[in-house]
């Protein structure tokens, strides 16, 4: 077995998960092919670093017990119950590769459980980033994302459901599973992002300045903002344009 450790980030919607995600991806940690990554939104501007299969094996495990995004269920009932050719959904062969990688989806905080005990995920590779904020900014931002507001039933009771129950379903993992853990607040490293990215660093065992300043850089929205922009720009739109004078897609420009 190759020498690589996982971190898992672990934590709800609209928590902080995806800077989080962004601040360890500069810090090394290496989150898979960037063509499986789910793209930049306005919403989300510095990048999810969400693997579009592994939502969509996730979404097979809750579904296959009949739940839904809103309840994703109960872990323990996950692991035992959800239809396990989900997994096959998913291509995890870069995990297995030397250094450290990372998994960063929020469904994670119902079917974690279900990836270790069907033994996809070692936990003796594992480590998790447990993420957490304050539930009335966490609303806030989930009514104005789209695709979470859609998740739910759209009302701000709603969301304030659902992302409570996936806190208390990411706080069940932390506490069940003994993994070493780093909980990230979000509010925090926000106020002092310089401390909380150091901290950070530390326990995934980076010790370099120059990857920790760069890492701090990427706190705030500007910086997302300015990088969406320019692969908008560069990468996107002249993507776009050569399917568009294949006939292969039309000129919309997002």
């Amino acid at each position: 077995m190759s020498d690589s450790t996982g971190f898992i980030v672990l934590g709800p919607y609209r928590s902080g998960t995806s800077v989080t995600a962004q601040v360890l991806h500069a810090l090394g940690v290496n989150f898979g092919p960037k063509r499986h990554l789910i793209p930049a939104h306005d919403w989300n501007p510095g990048g999810h670093f969400e693997r579009v299969d592994i939502n969509n094996a996730n979404d097979a495990l809750i579904q296959s017990i009949g739940k839904t995004l809103a309840d994703p269920g109960d872990p323990k009932e996950l692991a035992e119950r959800a239809d396990r050719t989900a997994f096959r959904l998913a291509d995890m062969s870069w995990t297995r590769k030397p250094g450290m990688w990372g998994i960063k989806d929020p469904r994670l905080c119902a079917t974690l459980l279900a990836w270790l005990e069907s033994g996809i995920l070692d936990r003796n590779r594992i480590k998790i980033v447990h993420v957490r904020r304050q539930i009335a900014g966490a609303v806030k931002s989930a009514m104005q994302c789209p695709p979470v507001r859609s998740f739910c039933d759209g009302t701000d009771g709603g969301a304030r459901r659902m992302l409570e129950g996936y806190a208390e379903l990411a706080h069940w993992h932390v506490a069940t599973l003994k993994l070493p853990v780093f909980t990230l607040d979000y509010e925090q490293l926000l106020k002092e992002p310089q401390a909380s990215v150091q901290e950070l660093a530390a326990f995934i065992g980076v010790s370099r300045d120059r990857q920790i300043r760069r890492a701090t850089r990427i706190i705030g929205k500007g910086h997302g903002r300015f990088s969406l922009q320019m692969e908008r720009l560069f990468i996107r739109g002249p993507k776009r344009l050569f399917r568009f004078m294949l006939g292969q897609d039309s000129l919309h420009w997002r």
